[in-house]
């Protein structure tokens, strides 16, 4: 699922999924598959289901960690992720990535 600024994405379901959208968006994977998110500016991104995330943000955006899998959280082109709210210990790589409830090398 896509979509350009200021909506929200769910995935609920047990089929992998992607979402992605330009800014200022609500993505949530409350579902037992993996999700892949890619986000813009402004937006906030939440992982509360049994599958593993991968999120990308190419501007600021606000990342919450609830869920069981490993969250992976990748800020690219110098934008800041507020991924404070990893439930799990946040691990910083070398690389910007902070991966929740995992290791360096899942990123990789």
């Amino acid at each position: 699922m896509e979509c350009l600024s200021d909506c929200e994405l769910e995935c609920t379901g047990s089929e992998d999924c992607y979402l992605g959208c330009d800014e200022g968006c609500v993505a949530t994977c409350s579902g037992s598959g993996d999700c892949s998110m890619n986000v813009g500016e402004g937006s906030a991104v939440r992982c509360m289901g049994t599958g593993d995330c991968m999120i990308g943000c190419s501007g600021d955006c606000n990342v919450d960690c609830e869920g069981s899998g490993d969250c992976v959280v990748r800020c690219h082109n110098g934008a800041e992720c507020n991924s404070d709210a990893c439930e799990k210990s946040a691990i910083h790589c070398v690389d910007g990535t902070v991966v929740c409830g995992g290791d360096c090398l899942i990123a990789q």
